[in-house]
C-alpha cells in the first residue's frame, strides 16, 4: 500500500500540473484508480509538502473506517494529526450557529412531509437503518424488523433508510417486501443525520451506523442488530471489527443465535430450540428484564432478570 501510495502522490502532482497548464483537468480518471476518493490521503500530503495548511475530515477516525490490509498504513494515517473526526452533528451545528438550517435543507431538497403525518396520528417514527447488500444478505434484516415492531409496538410508525451504497428504491422486490413489512421507505441517498437534525423526536434502530455518534440516547435509540453487548463495550468481535465508540446510546443489542453461539446458560432458555432464535441484551434492565429471546418463527418475545447468578422468566409477549 505504500508504495502504492507514492504512486498515487506522483499521479496527483503530475495531474495538478497538467491542471495549471491546461486550465483544466477530469479529476474522475486518474492512472491508479477512477474515484478521486482513493487520492485522499495523497491529497493531503501533496497540499502539506506545498506548504498548504490542510486537513483530512473523516466522519470517525478509527482503525474500523480506514480499512485496510496494510497495517502500517493503517497506523500512518491513524498518527496523523491533520486526519481527524469530523462528525456531521458538529458540521450541523456550524449551519444552526449561522441561521441558515432552511437554506441548507432547501439545498438537500429532501421529503420528510411522512414524519409530520405520523406525528398527527400521535405515533411515534422510529427509523431503522440498513447496512450494505453484503451484511444484509450474511445477516438478514427481516427478523430485526420484526422485533423491533413487537417490541416498540403499535405507537410507533415504523421507517426504513437504506445504506446509501445499497438504494432500495432501485430494487422493486425490496421496495415490495418493505411495504408488506409495514415500513415506510426513506430516500437512501439522505444522510441519517439530516433526517434527525431536523426532527430530533425519531428514534434509530439498525445496523451498526455512525449515525448513532451524532444522534440521540439509550432512552430515545432503539438497538443494534447483529452485535453483542459485550462486543460493543468491550472487545474484537469474530469478523475483526472493534467495539462500538457509541455502545451506551443505544438501548438493546440483538444477535443471531445461530451466529454468535451464546453460551450455555443462556441456550437452556430457548424454548423451541430448533427454531430460529435470537439474544436481546438490553443496555440497561426494562422494568426488571436483563435480556430476551426472541422467537423469530412464532414472533414471539420471552423475558429474564437475571439475580442470584441466574435467569428467571418474567414476561412473554
Amino acid at each position: 500500500m505504500i508504495k502504492e501510495f507514492e504512486k498515487w502522490r506522483k499521479d496527483l502532482r503530475s495531474g495538478k500540473r497538467k491542471a495549471y497548464d491546461e486550465k483544466k483537468k477530469e479529476f474522475t480518471k486518474f492512472k491508479f484508480g477512477d474515484r478521486l476518493g482513493e487520492y485522499d490521503y495523497a491529497i493531503l500530503e501533496s497540499e502539506r509538502k506545498a506548504g498548504v495548511d490542510c486537513q483530512w475530515w473523516l466522519v470517525r477516525k478509527s482503525a474500523d473506517t480506514l480499512v485496510t490490509k496494510d497495517l502500517d498504513f493503517q497506523k500512518k494515517i491513524l498518527a496523523d494529526t491533520q486526519v481527524t473526526s469530523n462528525y456531521i452533528n458538529g458540521l450541523l451545528g456550524k449551519v444552526q450557529e449561522v441561521n441558515k438550517t432552511k437554506e441548507f435543507k432547501t439545498l438537500y431538497n429532501f421529503d420528510d412531509k411522512e414524519f409530520k403525518k405520523t406525528r398527527s396520528r400521535n405515533k411515534k417514527i422510529m427509523v431503522i437503518l440498513g447496512t450494505s447488500k453484503l451484511n444484509e444478505d450474511k445477516f438478514p434484516i427481516d427478523n430485526y424488523i420484526n422485533f423491533t415492531k413487537s417490541f416498540y409496538g403499535k405507537g410507533y410508525e415504523y421507517y426504513y433508510k437504506g445504506h446509501p451504497g445499497y438504494i432500495t428504491e432501485r430494487i422493486p422486490e425490496r421496495m415490495k417486501k418493505f411495504n408488506k413489512m409495514g415500513l415506510k421507505v426513506l430516500d437512501s441517498s439522505i444522510a441519517a443525520e439530516l433526517f434527525a437534525f431536523y426532527n430530533p423526536d425519531i428514534h434509530l434502530s439498525g445496523y451498526e451506523s455512525s449515525t448513532y455518534m451524532s444522534v440521540g440516547t439509550k432512552e430515545t435509540n432503539g438497538g443494534i442488530f447483529n452485535k453483542s453487548k459485550s462486543v460493543a463495550y468491550k472487545g474484537v468481535d469474530e469478523s475483526g471489527k472493534e467495539k462500538l465508540d457509541y455502545a451506551d446510546k443505544v438501548a438493546f443489542f440483538m444477535t443471531d443465535m445461530r451466529i454468535t453461539h451464546p453460551s450455555e446458560e443462556i441456550k437452556a432458555l430457548v424454548k423451541e430450540k430448533e427454531h430460529h432464535n435470537y439474544l436481546v441484551e438490553f443496555n440497561t434492565s426494562e422494568d426488571d428484564k436483563n435480556i430476551a429471546i426472541y422467537d423469530a418463527d412464532n414472533n414471539k418475545i420471552t423475558y429474564f432478570k437475571y439475580s442470584n447468578n441466574s435467569y428467571t422468566e418474567v414476561d412473554s409477549l
